[in-house]
């Protein structure tokens, strides 16, 4: 009875993991430790982001095209390694899901680390403010609901090219197409640009 529950109480070890790894013995407890001790501590910086930054919409849209570009691909080998040695069965539905597992996993990992471009843009430019201003092309109203909110946006034109800025639904009703809208910004280090969030009082 002892050696039954055993597994279940032995410490777990990144040795006791790369055993497991080479005998395609990995277990729930293992998956759980990874998730809190490598996913999650990575994550949390890349999601505090948005608390901190108020920055252009191509800033992100931007991050999302370097993650699936450049991260993806390096987490495919880690997340097919985990995939193979989870893997049920050696038959179609196995096989499946070590193909197509790491994939999705890359994708959504890649898109969680939009954060850290964003960081990276806004720690790396110059702290010279810059008065971003022109005559508004666009106004949209983005995702959200009654109770959570809805995201507004604007999009100015500015240095001949669009620029798309969150706006209060207040500064979103204010301000008519072709009125002119700025703000002080600055300029990061990947070239868009962005604010400190303020902390409403």
């Amino acid at each position: 009875m002892n050696a039954a529950i055993q597994p279940d109480l032995e410490k777990w070890t990144w040795v006791g993991l790369w055993g497991r790894l080479q005998t395609r013995k990995l277990r729930s407890k293992d998956l759980d430790a990874l998730f809190w001790r490598v996913f999650l501590p990575l994550m949390i910086p890349s999601g505090i982001s948005g608390f901190f930054i108020d920055a252009e919409c191509a800033m992100w849209d931007s991050g999302e095209r370097m993650g699936l570009t450049f991260v993806a691909p390096l987490l495919l080998l880690p997340l097919g390694l985990l995939s193979y040695c989870t893997a049920r069965s050696s038959g179609v539905p196995g096989k499946m899901w070590a193909v197509f597992a790491p994939v999705i996993g890359a994708v959504i990992v890649s898109l969680s680390t939009v954060g850290y471009f964003g960081w990276i843009n806004t720690l790396s430019g110059p702290v010279e403010p810059v008065q971003v201003s022109g005559p508004i092309i666009e106004k949209k109203k983005g995702m959200g609901t009654r109770f959570s909110g809805y995201n507004y946006v604007v999009t100015v034109r500015f240095e001949d090219r669009p620029v798309c800025l969150n706006v209060s639904k207040g500064e979103y009703d204010a301000v008519p197409l072709g009125a002119v809208y700025g703000r002080e910004m600055r300029r990061g280090g990947f070239g868009y640009f962005y604010q400190w969030k303020r902390r409403s009082s």
